[in-house]
């Protein structure tokens, strides 16, 4: 309806331009054409009519031109709005003139709220600097320029931009043009190449400290378990009580915990082919307790052990599974005798070990629990990284939880912990009962 009137509006202004053209070249009256001789008068009108034919093919012409014009302007249009990458025109003070939809939708910001605003205040804080300095080169130089930063969005949070500008004019009026493209995926990509890469360094490097470590180990092996019998021999004959006895119990108790770590680098340095079978999980706790149980008592530790007996079997390999727990109760009794010195109430380790459902599989969960030290907050995500430990070095290698947690991630389960810095730390050992090995 507008389009009609405005057309309308037009024709009037151009009547009224002839009419005014027509008064200052002198108006041809009808009595002067009817003077004319007929063959006159039938050249005029023939004339006439070959110039209105022009006129309407010149109108034509003229409309065609201006359509295409038209779809040629909303070409451009499309391509400025909807191109993959996002346009800016910033000021040369670097406020936003002028922004394509593709911008808008990357900043998650509507258009009205973008123009006139610092083109800034859309960078992430840590990156400004890029920018500044980019922009300064631009105001200093019509080069291209370029550098890669991350920007805010509004509701996604942050996504890492290429940043191209160009700076359009040295006079009254300077500005430049920017073209953001989102690298966020490319990005990403390098990250989880450079990350590929620093782990395959990592792996090099622990496949070469397992062959050292398989070395060592062996090499130590021999010498700590005659340690261990010469010990246990002074032991078994001396006197109940007296200095001697003490001494060879002290020697028995270290050369146990060295042979343990032997047994940890053994362990971490080769592929186990230990074959799996059908277990007890009760069996495995009462195995693993026997082989605790005097350092336990001598600490003045209480065991309390919550096993039902009718607990389905687990295909397993028990004597890794048994060096899992092994580990934990270790911990637990390192942590309650920092916690302790003496005896105390409080100073118990509890083990029970229940059934439950999970994803339509069926489970054990056995919780080795204490209320010693707690683990810290600031080590808690690192405390199954390999070699760490938050132990002194005379007690711990950093092997233990790392260990056992490639057991039972191979054991196709998990092992997870709660625990409160000062007060418990509570380890779940969780299996399938059917983890699809074939037996």
């Amino acid at each position: 309806m507008k389009d009609a009137k405005n057309s309308e509006n037009e024709a009037k202004k151009l009547r009224y331009q002839a009419e005014e053209l027509l008064k200052e070249k002198g108006a041809i009256h009808v009595e002067q054409i009817l003077n004319e001789s007929p063959e006159k008068i039938e050249h005029l009108l023939h004339e006439l009519s070959v110039h209105q034919i022009e006129l309407e093919l010149q109108n034509e012409e003229l409309q065609s031109t201006q359509e295409e014009l038209e779809t040629a302007k909303q070409s451009y249009v499309d391509l400025y709005e909807y191109a993959p990458v996002g346009y800016m025109t910033l000021s040369d003070h670097g406020v936003i003139l002028e922004a394509n939809l593709t911008a808008t939708a990357m900043l998650g910001v509507p258009r009205a709220s973008l123009l006139n605003q610092y083109f800034t205040q859309f960078i992430y804080f840590d990156d400004q600097d890029r920018y500044y300095l980019m922009h300064e080169r631009l105001v200093k130089s019509l080069d291209h320029q370029t550098c890669e930063l991350r920007m805010l969005k509004e509701s996604d949070g942050l996504f890492w931009a290429q940043l191209d500008g160009v700076s359009i004019g040295k006079d009254a009026f300077p500005f430049s043009r920017i073209i953001i493209s989102d690298i966020t995926e490319r990005i990403r990509h390098e990250q989880e190449k450079e990350d590929m890469a620093t782990r395959l360094s990592q792996q090099q490097r622990l496949e070469s400290i397992g062959i050292l470590a398989s070395g060592v180990a062996h090499e130590i092996n021999n010498p700590i378990n005659g340690i261990m019998n010469y010990g246990q021999l002074i032991l078994d004959s001396a006197k109940a009580g007296s200095d001697n006895a003490e001494f060879a119990k002290a020697i028995v108790y270290e050369s146990v915990r060295v042979a343990t770590i032997v047994g940890n680098l053994l362990q971490f340095s080769r592929n186990n082919n230990q074959e799996h079978s059908n277990a007890r999980i009760k069996d495995i706790i009462d195995q693993t307790f026997s082989l605790i149980k005097t350092i336990i008592k001598h600490d003045q530790i209480d065991l309390q052990l919550d096993i039902p007996k009718d607990l389905p079997l687990i295909k397993c390999r028990s004597q890794q599974i048994q060096q899992v727990i092994m580990n934990l109760l270790t911990n637990a009794r390192d942590a309650l005798n920092e916690k302790y010195e003496g005896y105390h109430e409080d100073k118990i380790i509890r083990v029970a070990c229940q059934q439950f459902k999970k994803d339509n599989r069926r489970w054990l969960r056995v919780t080795v629990e204490d209320h010693g030290t707690g683990i810290p907050e600031a080590i808690q995500e690192k405390i199954f990284e390999l070699f760490f430990t938050s132990k002194r070095r005379d007690m711990g290698t950093g092997l233990g939880l790392s260990i056992s947690n490639q057991i039972v991630q191979e054991h196709h389960g998990a092992l997870s912990f709660e625990t409160k810095e000062g007060s418990y730390t509570k380890f779940y050992l969780d299996l399938p009962i059917d983890n699809g090995w074939e037996l």
